[in-house]
């Protein structure tokens, strides 16, 4: 006891005398209070915003009241301001055009800190042509008008990025559009579809206000051929189609390659594509372009082949291949087999057309660079990212209508990259970069790969019924340039990845045929036709 005694003793003592040898010490001077704004000066076009920050030295109260021109919180002439430091300039420019903005310490109201704004006016720009289609790797001019005058300066962007990126194409400080060498592709969460770019001029002088234009970036295997057509192009079965009341429904996809069997040519694609999956009669006329890119009627379109052959998908034995053949009507299709874009490149660095390397295609191995043309995005090239893939895809029997069934595949190749392919690509022969050969046939992707089935059962599935010893074999070169999209880096490159299980969409391209304007101006009309994506996997 009476040693904690002591110890208590020596802590109180220690207290007292620390508390007395204060006495005698001078006291020091409180710290001085500031306030400082960021930005110090900014220029603000009516009705926009402009974010001012305070910040307060010398006091744990940090807080400030913000003031336009000595009003607190601001007004409708001058504008406001928010308990935040958010300023919105008023919809008029005042006079004088520069107004006031300051922060006043609330820990001291003699202490305070004041920004300049300058008003300006919200400027009128326009850019031509709006809309504007442009097809792969040709170029656009573009002007930018501002307050009805033209001008030229204005920083020019592409989806907001000055100059634009390889992606979605560039453009050049006067305004020259350069578009990208297969079309832009975006992610619906779950596939890749087409989409559009948005082409932008911000005037120098008011980089607060924009003017833009739509732009559709197109392939050339979406066009109508005239002659003996190349294959990587639009096409379809002529009767894929349905309707519902006033709604016509049509899909197509791709017209992949040239094969022949027994002394008769083929065009070959999907059965989705040309069977209608499984719902097509042996006989239905093959088309180009597909339904889906003639507004839904025939009368715009060639028929170039007939369907001869199918694999079916719902009751076939495995392996199981999205596959099918149209036998070629004479003087209709390219007889040397040739591929949109499948060829080299000419002096200018411009791909040209060419035939896929003849004989029973390769198989696919890991981290082969690959390529393909189909009706969507056109050229594109990436690697082989899988070549063992288990795949589930739902199938509908039909165009938009009809009872659906899912088809299991295994062994599948799977290319790298979501803007390999999009709907409406469905059909389209693989092949590998250096030497064209072919190694898959695509059918199906998703926002970040795409999966096709190998050739080698492609080919064995669409043997001759009369003879399985005599399968097809593509036509085309016995040397040729190597298959490559200029600037095919910018396109994604996988590594190997091994999937239990891969869950795709179908490929092929259903989309709502432009609708005719109504005396109103409205968009709807009775006999509308509408053309719809694919839906998504069960």
């Amino acid at each position: 006891m009476r040693r904690l005694l002591w110890v208590f003793l020596f802590v109180f003592t220690g207290f007292f005398l620390s508390a007395c040898s204060g006495a005698g010490r001078s006291n020091t001077a409180p710290p001085q209070i500031s306030v400082t704004i960021s930005p110090t000066s900014a220029s603000v076009a009516t009705g926009q915003t402009q974010q001012f920050t305070a910040t307060v030295t010398g006091s744990s109260n940090t807080g400030v009241t913000w003031r336009v021109n000595g009003v607190t919180g601001g007004n409708s002439t001058a504008g406001t301001i928010s308990t935040s430091g958010l300023y919105i300039a008023p919809n008029a420019v005042p006079n004088p055009a520069s107004v006031t903005i300051t922060a006043v310490s609330q820990a001291d109201s003699s202490k305070s800190f004041s920004a300049s704004a300058t008003i300006t006016s919200q400027a009128n720009v326009t850019v031509a042509p709006n809309p504007a289609t442009v097809e792969v790797f040709a170029s656009q001019q573009f002007t930018a008008t501002v307050n009805g005058q033209p001008s030229t300066a204005v920083t020019w962007q592409v989806n907001g990025v000055a100059g634009g990126s390889t992606p979605t194409g560039t453009i050049s400080s006067t305004g020259l559009y350069n578009a990208p060498h297969s079309v832009p592709t975006t992610s619906t969460g779950s596939q890749s579809v087409t989409t559009t770019v948005t082409v932008t001029a911000v005037p120098q002088a008011s980089p607060s206000s924009s003017g833009s234009a739509a732009v559709t970036v197109f392939a050339p295997n979406q066009n109508r051929q005239v002659g003996l057509i190349k294959l990587g192009t639009t096409g379809g079965n002529a009767r894929d189609s349905s309707t519902s009341g006033t709604t016509i429904t049509c899909c197509g996809g791709t017209l992949g390659a040239l094969v022949s069997r027994g002394g008769n040519q083929y065009i070959l694609s999907n059965n989705h594509v040309l069977a209608r999956s499984d719902l097509a009669t042996p006989s239905d006329n093959i088309i180009q372009p597909g339904l889906v890119d003639a507004s839904c009627s025939t009368g715009a379109t060639t028929v170039v082949a007939q369907l001869s052959q199918f694999f079916n998908l719902e009751t076939g034995s495995p392996p199981k291949v999205d596959a099918a053949l149209a036998q070629v009507f004479t003087g209709t299709v390219d007889l040397q087999g040739s591929i949109l874009e499948l060829g080299g490149t000419n002096s200018g660095g411009m791909p040209t057309d060419g035939p896929p390397h003849a004989g029973s295609g390769v198989a696919a191995t890991l981290n082969r660079p690959v390529a393909k043309s189909g009706r969507s995005t056109g050229l594109t090239c990436s690697t082989v990212l899988a070549t063992s893939v288990a795949t589930s895809v739902q199938y509908q029997k039909g165009c938009g209508a009809g009872s659906t069934f899912t088809v299991n595949y295994t062994n599948q190749v799977l290319v790298a990259g979501g803007s390999f392919s999009a709907a409406g690509d469905s059909g389209s022969l693989i092949v590998t970069q250096d030497t064209a050969d072919p190694v898959a046939l695509l059918y199906a992707g998703s926002d970040t790969d795409t999966v096709g089935n190998p050739i080698s059962d492609v080919l064995t599935a669409l043997a001759d019924p009369a003879n399985p010893s005599v399968k097809p074999v593509f036509v085309g070169a016995c040397g040729m340039q190597p298959a490559r999209a200029a600037g095919s880096d910018g396109h994604a490159i996988g590594t190997p990845e091994g999937r239990a299980l891969f869950r795709c969409h179908l490929a092929r391209c259903r989309r709502p045929r432009p609708p005719r304007a109504r005396a109103d101006g409205s968009s709807r009309s009775p006999g509308a036709r509408r053309r719809r994506e694919p839906r998504p996997p069960g």
